[in-house]
C-alpha cells in the first residue's frame, strides 16, 4: 500500500495501481462462508440500466423483502394488466429509497424478471459453494 513503511512496498503498490502488471480485477468477496458471501452480494443490490426509460436506471434492493414486493407487483400486473396504484405509471424505490418512475407495466415486468433471475443465479452460486463446487457470483448489473 502507499503507506507501506518499506520503499520497496511503496514501489510495488505504485506499479500495481499504475497498471504495470495488468488491470486490477474487481473486488471479490473472500474469506466468508457461502452464506456470508451471498448476504454481501444481495445487500449490494442490482444495478439496472434501462435505455428505453432512463429514469428507471438505478441500483435496486434485492433482499427477500424487496424481491417479495417486486414479485407481488409483477403478479398483480400479470393478473390485472395494471399497476397496483391503478395509474399508467408507477414509482418504485431504489436501494437508497429514491423513487424511479416506471413508464409502463412492460418495463416493470422486464425489471422483475431481471431481479428474479439475478437472485436465482446468486442462490445457485451460494448452493454450489456450500457443496464445495467452484462457482462465481453473477455480475450485479442488468440491462432492460
Amino acid at each position: 500500500m502507499a503507506s507501506d513503511p518499506e520503499a520497496h512496498g511503496q514501489q510495488i503498490f505504485a506499479e500495481l495501481t499504475a497498471g504495470k502488471y495488468g488491470p486490477i480485477g474487481p473486488y471479490v468477496v473472500s474469506g466468508l462462508p457461502p452464506d456470508g458471501q451471498f448476504a454481501a452480494v444481495i445487500s449490494a443490490g442490482l444495478a439496472i440500466t434501462c435505455t428505453s426509460a432512463p429514469a428507471v436506471t438505478g441500483t435496486y434492493g434485492v433482499s427477500n423483502r424487496d424481491l417479495s414486493a417486486i414479485m407481488a407487483e409483477a403478479q398483480f400486473i400479470g393478473l390485472f394488466g395494471e399497476f397496483t396504484c391503478g395509474g399508467p405509471v408507477s414509482p418504485w424505490p431504489d436501494i437508497d429509497g429514491q423513487l424511479h418512475v416506471f413508464p409502463d407495466t412492460a418495463t416493470f415486468l422486464r425489471f422483475a424478471k431481471a431481479v428474479a433471475q439475478y437472485v436465482s443465479a446468486c442462490r445457485q452460486t451460494r448452493d454450489a459453494l456450500r457443496a464445495g463446487r467452484p462457482a462465481t457470483f453473477p455480475a450485479d448489473t442488468a440491462s432492460l
